[in-house]
């Protein structure tokens, strides 16, 4: 498969990064921020207006590859403060009336531009065999599908520890609301004749690193093939009671290959990526050496650095390189580290022409408290 890289003409993006590639039939979108034609992240101070001219830009995106809005099957919002969820909430309803895409919502410390408050990346998919997938009897928030399927791949929304009822499980026990966020992914894959062992990528995004050794613990019940895995701490959630969020992305029919790179000691439970077609998708990578111990302590270039030359070797095991990489996602734990991480970025993928899409937000922290930075990245393997 040969990716098609979607820079919209007659208006400014910021360097560095497309604004989407598509791949096959799926169209990866990079994170949209409110930027107006001159590349002005514009309406400065009003959430609504801004999340307005975000969906507005993401259909410019998919215009440029002959898709549109109906075609999103995954969304990823980025929130700065909790006090917009019920304005955001009532715009994506009306975005996606009918059928809407699996979603998943965080709060984050901020995003690459200071004055932007929303961001959100999508993936679009313009094939045959698309399925939405909502449990009946089941209350959940409006604007979003629990899953859908999308040609071999399935797509679980960020599910949390809501009951049957809508009503929150367990408030303050994160062991309770680990385990029915992860018993409502099953029931989300059960409900699309799938299960937990056909999971090929999982997120899980905490609301504080004490809950860690709760869902290293629970985690294995669920998925004991270790699939590929990123985990990120958040400063909240859709509601301030929710401890811990699971997206995934399952395969369909195909079957997977599960990568590590040998001689190398990692935490258990997850692969470093896993390739599925032509498909890689990585584990979110830190600046670890093959010993397992941190990189660049305070230092996020140098940490920045060992993560690019540790993708490189996990992208090598799928038969890719970075020059195959068509989406990134950097996680970084402060906002201070955006013009670190596009220094070092544009050194290792800047040569491309065109770069690939690309997402960048400031999180709480990662999964130890030393690691400054984390990245997972979408590839495709060239073709022989």
């Amino acid at each position: 498969m040969k990716p098609e890289y979607l820079r919209p003409r007659g208006v400014k993006r910021p360097q560095g990064f497309s604004q989407g590639v598509r791949v096959g039939d799926y169209i990866f979108v990079s994170g949209q921020l409110a930027w107006n034609k001159r590349g002005v992240v514009a309406d400065k101070g009003n959430f609504r207006a801004q999340l307005e001219r975000v969906y507005d830009n993401i259909d410019g995106v998919l215009s440029l590859a002959g898709a549109s809005m109906k075609d999103i099957v995954k969304v990823t919002n980025y929130l700065t403060d909790p006090r917009f969820y019920a304005d955001h909430r009532e715009i994506r309803s009306r975005v996606f009336p009918k059928d809407p895409p699996a979603s998943t919502l965080l709060f984050v410390s901020g995003l690459a531009f200071p004055e932007a408050l929303v961001e959100v990346e999508a993936i679009a998919y313009v094939g045959r065999n698309k399925k939405v997938f909502n449990p009946p009897g089941v209350v959940r928030p409006p604007g979003y599908s629990q899953a859908v399927r999308a040609g071999d791949l399935l797509f679980v929304a960020g599910q949390v520890a809501f009951g049957k009822d809508g009503k929150i499980v367990g408030p303050g026990d994160a062991g309770a609301q680990i385990r029915t966020a992860l018993s409502n992914v099953e029931s989300a894959l059960k409900l699309a004749g799938s299960s937990t062992g056909h999971v090929i990528k999982t997120n899980h995004f905490l609301t504080s690193p004490v809950y860690l050794p709760t869902l290293r613990t629970l985690r294995p019940k669920y998925f004991s093939h270790e699939p590929a895995s990123t985990l990120v701490n958040v400063p909240a959630l859709a509601f301030p009671e929710l401890l811990e969020e699971t997206e995934v992305i399952a395969a369909v029919s195909s079957r997977p290959r599960f990568l590590s790179v040998p001689n190398t000691v990692k935490p258990p439970g997850f692969s470093h990526a896993v390739r599925i077609g032509d498909l890689v998708f990585t584990s979110g990578i830190v600046a670890r050496n093959r010993t397992g111990r941190v990189v660049g302590k305070g230092d996020v270039r140098v940490q920045i650095e060992n993560i690019f030359t540790n993708m490189r070797r996990v992208l090598a095991l799928a038969g890719a390189g970075l020059r195959d990489i068509i989406k990134v996602n950097m996680y970084l734990t402060s906002p201070t580290y955006v013009s670190a991480w596009r220094e070092v970025r544009d050194r290792h993928l800047g040569k491309r022409t065109p770069p690939p899409a690309s997402t960048t937000v400031a999180i709480a922290s990662l999964a130890a408290p030393e690691f400054l930075a984390e990245m997972e990245v979408v590839a495709v393997v060239p073709s022989k």
